[in-house]
C-alpha cells in the first residue's frame, strides 16, 4: 500500500511550455507476483488548472478563479529491473522499477474557456502511458518512493476544436510523486538454492533390503538342488532283470 503527493501537470503544444499543473495525490494498492513482476491498481487526483493558448493547451492558471478537477483510476503492470537483472536482494536500497499504466482519466470543470469565449464541459477519456518507479527501502515494511510518469490522452479530453494538425491528436499529462509505501504479509522471497529438498520416502529400509537379499540367494540354491535332482532323475537307468522287490517270485 502505498500514499503520496506531487505535482500534475499538461501538456499538447509544440512550444513546449511547461508550468505547475496542480496539485496530485495518489494512493495505490499492489502485489508482488515475482521478485521481478507485479501489479498495482491506484487513483491519483485532484487539481489540473490549464487554459488554451493560440489553440493549444498550456499549464497556466486560466485566472477564473475556478479549479479543475483531474481524476485518473488505472491499473499497472510493474516490472523490478533490479531484481531482474542483478537478481533478487532483499537488503537492496534502490529498487529501479519501469511499468505500464492503463485507466480512466477524467476532468471536471465548473467553468472552462476556450479561445472563441465559448462555454464547453470537459470530456473523459480512456488513456494509457507509463512511469518509472523508485523504490527506497528503510525497513522490511516501510519504505519511500518517486513516481515519473506521463499519461497520453486523445485530444477531445481538452475539449479543443479543431486540431491544428494530426500531431496533436494526444494530449499528455506527465506527473511526479513522492510518498510512503507499506508493505503487509510477507516481505521477503525465499531463493531457490536456500530450499530444503523434501525427503525421499524409500519404499522398505536397508534391513528389509538386506533380507530379501537373503531370500533370494536361498531361492537360488534350492532350485540348484532341484536341478541337479531333476538332472538325476533324467539319467537314471534301471538294473536289468527288473526290479527286485521284497517278496517272493
Amino acid at each position: 500500500i502505498s500514499l503520496g503527493a506531487g505535482a500534475n501537470t499538461l501538456f499538447s503544444t509544440p512550444d513546449v511550455k511547461w508550468g505547475f499543473g496542480g496539485l496530485a495525490i495518489e494512493a495505490n494498492v499492489g502485489k508482488w507476483l515475482t521478485p521481478s513482476t507485479g501489479i498495482r491498481f491506484g487513483y491519483r487526483g485532484i487539481d489540473n488548472s490549464f487554459k488554451v493558448k493560440s489553440g493549444y493547451t498550456t499549464m497556466i492558471d486560466n485566472g477564473s478563479g475556478d479549479w479543475d478537477a483531474m481524476h485518473y483510476a488505472h491499473a499497472d503492470f510493474l516490472w523490478n529491473i533490479s531484481n531482474a537483472l542483478s537478481g533478487y536482494k532483499e537488503t537492496r536500497f534502490w529498487d529501479v522499477v519501469p511499468y505500464a499504466t492503463a485507466g480512466w482519466l477524467g476532468f471536471k470543470s465548473p467553468y472552462y474557456k476556450v479561445l472563441n469565449g465559448d462555454n464547453r464541459e470537459v470530456e473523459d477519456e480512456w488513456t494509457v502511458g507509463g512511469g518509472i518507479l523508485n523504490k527506497f527501502r528503510l525497513s522490511d515494511r516501510v519504505g519511500l518512493y518517486i513516481d515519473l510518469s506521463v499519461l497520453s490522452t486523445r485530444h477531445e479530453v481538452l475539449a479543443i476544436s479543431p486540431r491544428a494538425s494530426v500531431n496533436h491528436i494526444f494530449a499528455y499529462v506527465p506527473a511526479a510523486t513522492a510518498g510512503i509505501t507499506f508493505n503487509l504479509g510477507r516481505t521477503n522471497w525465499d531463493r531457490y538454492s536456500s530450499v530444503a529438498p523434501k525427503p525421499v520416502v524409500l519404499p522398505f529400509t536397508e534391513a528389509d533390503y538386506k533380507a530379501l537379499q537373503d531370500k533370494v540367494k536361498a531361492l537360488e540354491i534350492d532350485k540348484k538342488g532341484l536341478a541337479e535332482e531333476l538332472e538325476a532323475a533324467k539319467n537314471f537307468k534301471p538294473e536289468p532283470g527288473g526290479i527286485k522287490t521284497g517278496g517272493k517270485k
